[in-house]
């Protein structure tokens, strides 16, 4: 998530912040992707619900489309 998150910085999320409103483009998430957690951002949101996310860096290799039930929180701070 190069420049906005960098490798080592620790970060907050939260899981039940889309129990009061809807994920939105551009909104910074965590989920599960086999044995990793990983930290992208919605890009997109299709019709049928699922999201299309990638990471900030140029060069990350990892774009794809996750379901809802997959996403764990929200990131609401960094530090």
């Amino acid at each position: 998530m190069l420049p906005n998150i960098a490798q080592g910085t620790k970060i907050l999320a939260w899981g039940g912040v889309y129990v009061f409103k809807k994920p939105r483009i551009k909104d910074v998430i965590v989920f599960r992707l086999g044995d990793k957690h990983l930290v992208k951002r919605i890009v997109q949101i299709y019709d049928n619900g699922y999201y299309y996310v990638r990471g900030d860096n140029l060069n990350d290799s990892i774009n794809m489309s996750i379901k809802p039930n997959e996403v764990l929180g929200k990131v609401i701070f960094k530090y």
